[in-house]
């Protein structure tokens, strides 16, 4: 009887009742991420949400956070579906991404990682917040359920937190630098 082969099938089996047991909680919510936030159509949404899926048992290894993963996921996928329609479809405002106008791809790499660098200095709160709602799609009701607080305090949270970081990327721009005692 070999004991290492059994362990491993037992392993296999936890991973794929994970993985199932995580389609069945979050797949709706995501299509509903990419139908309501980015317009997706019905019937392409299941598409856009498998491909998540598919993305997801690739990497699972390295995924800590497996609902804010997906939801990173599908928000992406979502704009990657309107950057691939482009040029057959109008795309909805909400759903564009302007690309910096830079043929390098080394500057634009620089300039992501110095803008991603200097938004950690707006500290744990904004960067929560700003994630959840920009990134991660969720409502103004579920962020202050997700940090613990009011609805109103979580739009105010927000709004200090948008002020900031257009001060800090303006800063930036300008050559200046943005300290978190401002």
């Amino acid at each position: 009887m070999d004991t290492s082969r059994e362990s491993t099938g037992a392993a296999s089996k936890a991973a794929q009742d994970a993985i199932t047991k995580a389609y069945e909680e979050l797949a709706a919510r995501l299509r509903v991420i990419s139908q309501t936030k980015f317009h997706i159509p019905e019937e392409d949404a299941e598409q856009v949400v498998n491909t998540v899926f598919e993305a997801y048992l690739r990497r699972r290894a390295t995924v800590h956070d497996l609902e804010r993963y997906l939801v990173a996921s599908v928000c992406n996928a979502s704009r990657d579906y309107w950057r691939a329609k482009k040029g057959t479809e109008e795309v909805p405002i909400e759903a564009e991404y302007a690309a910096p106008a830079t043929a390098d791809a080394e500057e634009r790499l620089v300039r992501s990682m110095t803008i991603a660098v200097q938004l950690t200095r707006l500290g744990d709160e904004c960067c929560e917040a700003l994630y959840l709602y920009h990134l991660g799609g969720y409502s103004g009701k579920e962020i202050a359920e997700k940090m613990g607080t009011t609805e109103q305090n979580a739009w105010q949270i927000l709004s200090k937190c948008r002020r900031r970081a257009k001060e800090l990327l303006g800063g930036l721009m300008e050559g200046k630098t943005w300290t978190s005692d401002t």
